[in-house]
């Protein structure tokens, strides 16, 4: 369809005939269509359109899910059922929130343990049939590492896999406290 014919009839018919009934979910419909709005105001801005097709566009509900955090039993179960060399990444995981990728890529100068902080300021990252990375943060001076509380929980958990896990060295001499059982970065879809 040319793009100067397309109305508001079209756009809703494509969202309910074809982004719906394809099972897509409420969120992504969202984003194709914010999307496709994008583009027909450039359109619109640049004059190749008079006026947007997206007009009193109904899209179908997004609903949040409830989350329902896991009980202590729960913690505690998942952290038993971990090797030895993991243990710690469960105990970091609920104490600081970081995400998977951060706390494969936390390494040993990330730590300040007398201040009872963290910095998150790497992470590990997999490019398409490359080998897992650690990436910098702090590559440009507008980018910070964010610093990040340690509970006491945490922190003991840390201490006791320093004492007794050996770290990995990479090839830049950073210290990554979490390595796989193979004793490489992790890789987050291996995990």
């Amino acid at each position: 369809m040319l793009l100067h014919r397309i109305d508001a009839v079209d756009v809703q018919r494509w969202i309910d005939h074809e982004l719906i009934r394809k099972g897509l979910a409420a969120r992504t419909i969202h984003l194709v269509y914010k999307t496709f709005r994008a583009c027909i105001n450039s359109a619109v801005r640049k004059r190749v359109i008079p006026f947007s097709p997206c007009v009193d566009i109904v899209l179908p509900a997004v609903t949040r899910k409830r989350v329902v955090p896991a009980t202590r039993e729960q913690i505690w179960a998942l952290y038993e059922a971990m090797p030895d060399h993991s243990q710690a990444l469960i105990m970091l995981g609920v104490g600081c929130g970081l995400r998977s990728g951060e706390a494969f890529g936390l390494c040993r100068d990330s730590i300040d343990f007398a201040a009872g902080t963290l910095t998150v300021q790497r992470q590990v990252i997999v490019l398409k049939n490359k080998k897992p990375a650690l990436v910098d943060y702090n590559k440009t001076m507008s980018s910070h590492g964010r610093e990040v509380p340690l509970p006491a929980f945490t922190h003991r958990a840390l201490l006791d896999h320093l004492d007794t896990q050996s770290v990995l060295v990479d090839a830049e001499g950073r210290e990554i406290l979490f390595r796989s059982s193979r004793g490489n970065v992790i890789r987050r879809n291996a995990f």
